[in-house]
């Protein structure tokens, strides 16, 4: 079938782009989808069109997530605060934010951590993550001396909340 497939996306029940589609077989179609960055929501239905017909009143619904914003993720737990006892691990939680309340619910972020002895500027690189594939991570490292702790956390190179 030649005709022009559009491809719609809608959130609402307002249209809130429409793109050109690509036949691939009688089950799939393939298409480039828009930016949804200035979309609130991240539950969108998508709705078809072949040629001069109506857009399908049945529709799929497509589901997306904002990249993780660094300024809005959140570091907790003991691993970041005085009194870690040495030669025993330490740890603590990063849960992954995309918003001010929107929590991650993938994982494969990939943070750098500094971990620093702040009396003898000492840096520890014995650090072990966990990802939880829910936008959670366990972070651990292994205390070697007394003292302060200066724990840095970045995202694509900005420091997360907690850090």
């Amino acid at each position: 079938d030649s005709r022009q497939i559009v491809v719609a996306f809608y959130s609402d029940r307002e249209m809130i782009a429409e793109v050109p589609g690509t036949f691939l077989s009688p089950t799939a179609i393939e298409c480039r989808t828009p930016s949804f960055i200035s979309i609130d929501k991240s539950d969108i239905d998508v709705r078809v069109k072949v040629g001069e017909d109506i857009f399908t009143t049945t529709f799929c619904r497509f589901q997306f997530f904002a990249d993780t914003a660094a300024e809005q993720c959140v570091a907790f737990g003991p691993g970041l605060h005085p009194g870690c006892a040495v030669e025993e691990r330490a740890e603590f939680v990063i849960q992954a934010k995309n918003g001010p309340t929107s929590n991650r619910l993938t994982g494969g972020d990939e943070f750098t951590f500094e971990v620093i002895h702040t009396e003898s500027q000492t840096q520890w690189t014995d650090i072990k993550v966990t990802d939880n594939d829910d936008g959670t991570y366990i972070v651990g490292y292994m205390p070697q001396a007394l003292g302060e702790v200066s724990v840095n956390i970045l995202y694509r190179g900005s420091p997360i909340r907690g850090s």
